[in-house]
């Protein structure tokens, strides 16, 4: 008898974050070893199940057991900034399983492997993907609004401010 190829089962993870630093000039791990640097929110599907999460004390047990469980794949676009978001914050100061480095599989990646484009936004038109599966233009503005620290306004004293506004939002 012939070994079938199962396909292994798999999670898809996409966090957003904010701190100080931008992680195009510092690189991703300077990045989260910066205290500043905080998760916001968390994206995840795995097998219809999906949602987007803010309370990181409180994930659902389907997510954990899957981070838990050595056979199921962990895909993201540019995984390794998944992989340190969960090995330096979410392990240690949510208690979150921290999946061994083998287990990511980056989307990015495959599709440079591919001669395609890795930035999301230029991927999905080179797939002539349906616009519902490209990035979001004006989603993306507003987590830039919140990722970033903004300026002081008058009156403020010097620090760090942060747009947490919900109703610009």
């Amino acid at each position: 008898h012939r070994k079938c190829n199962v396909m292994p089962r798999s999670i898809t993870i996409d966090f957003e974050t904010r701190s100080v630093l931008d992680v195009k000039t510092v690189g991703p791990y300077r990045y989260f070893e910066h205290p500043s640097t905080r998760p916001l929110c968390v994206a995840v599907s795995m097998g219809g199940r999906a949602g987007v999460f803010r309370d990181f004390d409180r994930m659902p047990q389907w997510v954990l057991d899957a981070l838990a469980d050595p056979e199921v794949e962990v895909h993201a676009h540019n995984a390794t900034f998944e992989r340190l978001c969960i090995r330096e914050i979410m392990g240690p100061c949510y208690g979150w399983p921290v999946p061994k480095g083998r287990r990511y599989k980056c989307s990015a990646a495959r599709a440079r492997r591919l001669a395609l484009p890795g930035k999301l936004e230029k991927l999905g038109p080179a797939l002539n993907i349906a616009d519902h599966f490209l990035k979001d233009t004006e989603g993306h503005k507003i987590m830039l609004r919140l990722t970033k620290p903004r300026r002081p306004r008058k009156g403020e004293e010097p620090g760090i401010y942060w747009d947490d506004d919900e109703a610009k939002h």
